[in-house]
């Protein structure tokens, strides 16, 4: 008898057991699973209308350096981290500040009818004022690359715009993109010499997980490749042919490290070259007007209001700190931001171009140190 209740009593155990197996199975698929649907992020054309519409973005760049190789992990659906903490935010040769802002009124705006955005860059070479200005169409599929011009402007001599018109216009980047995005598509550029360039660029979406970033933040990123073959004509004749592959790190804000490779590199360690390090540092249009040192903070009435489809916020800043300046719809959702960085006391002007919102009310807030402010707008279209 007590052999017999044994016996039960051992497969009662081994089918606890067993039970137990496949729960224990069961769960850790669910938390892979899990992980990986966390760490897998979507970019869609919203990321890019709240990120770099109306923005100023810093581009950090390095050329080379044969001491240091980072680690870029690999064609992978399984979650990595890519660690890029160890660059220094201020480590690079030089720096460039570009605005993204509406084609309007900037040199060649013209020719792009169907620019929905532009990065423009101003520099000065002895008196003469140089604007270059790349024009860009945001759709639901993807960003184009559409042309860009370049003025030269020396008062009272001479001001003169010359333009480079891609056609087909360039797909520089497939929306949305998430892991698994592939595209390949061809298109030709008229320099301003006249000249022809037919490039063929694939881009693939093949890793995603963490990045960690140089400002020692982290944030989830995808891994995105883009190959590209580029031929240059001359009179018809092909004169040069030139081959390239980029390994690129996206996060959902737009945040990116991006890395020139070997063409037959595809993953693992690398030697750091032609490294660049892009992230939003500001809005367009945010200026000092005044460096007298105010008596206390203020955040004025937007001008004009209402308006369409942009307007003006006037703030002083009693205190250097780190200063917001945040758009809020009426549920209190985060619409835009207009300023998100350090400043030094003083007084200041943001604009807000809201063309591509709807008409309604909405709220700006200021925090900056301690002080906290918010004011009512409203957009009408």
């Amino acid at each position: 008898m007590s052999l017999f209740t044994n016996k039960k009593l051992t497969k009662k155990g081994k089918t606890s057991m067993k039970n137990s197996k496949q729960l224990y199975f069961i769960l850790a698929l669910f938390a892979v699973f899990t992980l990986q649907s966390i760490s897998q992020i979507t970019i869609s054309k919203t990321d890019f209308d709240n990120n770099f519409s109306n923005s100023e973005r810093t581009s950090y760049n390095s050329d080379y350096d044969s001491g240091r190789t980072f680690n870029m992990g690999n064609a992978s659906a399984t979650s990595q981290t890519f660690n890029f903490s160890s660059i220094p935010a201020g480590d690079s040769v030089y720096q460039k500040v570009s605005q993204f802002i509406s084609p309007n009124g900037l040199p060649g705006a013209s020719h792009f009818p169907d620019a929905t955005d532009a990065q423009k860059v101003t520099q000065y070479s002895g008196p003469i004022l140089i604007t270059i200005a790349g024009f860009y169409q945001i759709t639901n599929s993807g960003v184009y690359g559409l042309g860009t011009a370049l003025n030269y402007y020396y008062p009272p001599i001479y001001d003169t715009t010359i333009v480079s018109v891609y056609s087909p216009k360039a797909k520089f980047f497939p929306l949305p993109l998430t892991y698994g995005t592939q595209n390949t598509s061809t298109d030709s550029l008229i320099d301003f010499d006249g000249n022809l360039q037919v490039t063929t660029r694939t881009v693939n979406c093949n890793g995603y997980g963490t990045i960690n970033l140089p400002d020692n933040s982290s944030l989830p990123a995808l891994r995105v490749q883009t190959d590209e073959v580029q031929l240059q004509y001359k009179a018809d004749t092909i004169y040069s042919r030139d081959v390239s592959r980029h390994i690129a790190f996206w996060s959902q804000n737009l945040v990116t490290c991006e890395f020139s490779v070997d063409t037959s590199f595809t993953g693992g360690e690398v030697t750091e070259y032609n490294f660049s390090y892009d992230k939003r540092t500001g809005a367009a249009g945010v200026k000092e007007i005044s460096h007298a040192i105010p008596s206390d903070y203020q955040l004025s009435q937007n001008y004009p209001n209402p308006f369409n489809p942009t307007t003006t916020i006037n703030f002083k800043v009693a205190e250097e700190g780190f200063t917001t300046l945040k758009i809020f719809d009426v549920l209190g959702q985060e619409i835009a931001t207009l300023v998100n960085k350090n400043l030094t006391a003083g007084s200041y002007s943001a604009t807000w171009d809201a063309s591509k919102i709807q008409s309604g009310v909405y709220f700006y807030k200021l925090q900056s140190g301690n002080y906290t402010d918010t004011k009512k707008l409203m957009l009408m279209k």
